[in-house]
């Protein structure tokens, strides 16, 4: 045992610093996708058909990690079943967890640019109607639709991340005057 303990330490200081970020629990490896009978499969189908919702699921996994521009490098007929590591039925359709490794190595190995770490925002959102007067209830309904999206397009909303300040204010019935502006570096 004690032979062993060096070899393992060194099997550690040799492993390059972000490897252990890539094998953390990515929020954004976790894809809900929703029946809809509407406009898509119904509840019966993705529990029955796991490889189309890991093909949905997939989509909206790229949107999350992939710049706009970097997704059009991705290879065609991707098989979707490669990176995923679990499925699990739920009462409104189905969750497919991605592995974050397979994921990463795959698009580290096609050379595609990817955003490693969940966005995280610090948003404070600020709207006045015409009269300069405060539209808190508006602003938190806003911000509720802000933290909805938030775990679908894969960024996070959090008091301690970047600053992301958005100001709406009304000039007339018609007109808005609308200014964002944060701390981040993102450029997306």
């Amino acid at each position: 045992m004690k032979r062993l303990l060096p070899c393992w330490l060194l099997l550690l200081a040799c492993l390059p610093a972000g490897a252990g970020a890539q094998t953390a629990d990515d929020p954004r490896m976790i894809v809900d996708i929703i029946a809809d009978p509407e406009k898509g499969p119904d509840l019966k189908q993705l529990h029955a058909d796991i490889r189309h919702a890991a093909g949905l699921a997939l989509a909206k996994l790229w949107q999350r990690l992939l710049p706009e521009q970097a997704q059009k490098n991705l290879p065609a007929n991707t098989p979707e079943i490669r990176f995923m590591q679990r499925a699990l039925p739920t009462a409104e359709g189905v969750r497919i967890r991605f592995d974050t490794r397979r994921v990463f190595d795959f698009l580290e190995s096609h050379q595609i640019p990817y955003i490693a770490e969940q966005p995280v925002w610090n948003l404070v959102i600020d709207m006045r109607n015409a009269d300069a007067r405060e539209m808190s209830q508006s602003a938190m309904l806003l911000m509720d639709f802000a933290r909805e999206q938030a775990a679908d397009r894969g960024f996070a909303i959090d008091g301690s991340g970047d600053s992301l300040i958005m100001q709406w204010r009304w000039l007339d019935s018609r007109q808005v005057s609308l200014s964002v502006r944060g701390t981040s570096a993102a450029g997306e």
